[in-house]
Formats: C-alpha cells, structure tokens, sequence
C-alpha cells in the first residue's frame, strides 16, 4: 500500500467514520473507498480536497510529505497495545506452564 492509501484508512478510522459514511459524504461507493484505501486506485483531486476538509486534515499530511501528529500518534499507540498483548501472551504460557508443573507434581487426582 501507498502512503497515501494507509493515510487515508488510518485518518478515517482515527476519525470515527465508516467506510460507508465516506463514501456518502464524497458521492462514490463503499468499494471505491476500500481501494482507495487499499491502494489500488487513487480519489480524483477533487474528491481528494473533500476528503481534507472531511477529515481536517492538510493535503500535505494526507499524501504523506508531512508528519501526520494525529496518525503517528495512533501508530505508536497500536504499537504499544501489541507489543503488551505479546508481553501478556507470554506472561500467560508461563502461568499455564506453571500450573502444569503443579499438577503433576500433586497428582491430577489431588486437582
């Protein structure tokens, strides 16, 4: 995917919209945002100036040649929440491991 592309999911999700609601909003069909989105076709410049006023967002930040604050901001935030669902995973096999040990160790027909 573009930068462009990933901008434009990330704002709108960032942003609270649906997929249909954009696609309401600028005239063009669900399907269309989606490869938008995905990459596979880029808005016209008309609806690319909607989608900033949409999304309050400069066309600048939007393409990618600034910094998004916002968008960075929930990329890092989605990284953290991984990177504590890896930690938790694996805090958890230790705890199953942990509890596996202390059956054996009672005999499972103490447990």
């Amino acid at each position: 995917m573009s930068k462009i592309s990933d901008n434009l999911r990330l704002i709108r999700i960032i942003r609270g919209y649906s997929v249909r609601q954009i696609a309401q909003m600028v005239g063009r069909s669900p399907g269309t945002i989606s490869n938008w989105e995905s990459g596979k076709i880029s808005p016209d410049v008309d609806t690319f100036a909607k989608l900033c006023n949409i999304y309050n967002i400069s066309p600048n930040e939007l393409i990618g040649w600034v910094d998004c604050d916002e968008i960075m901001e929930f990329i890092e935030s989605q990284s953290k929440m991984l990177n504590e669902i890896e930690r938790l995973k694996a805090e958890r096999t230790e705890i199953d491991n942990k509890i596996k040990s202390y059956i054996e160790l009672l005999g499972p027909q103490n447990y």
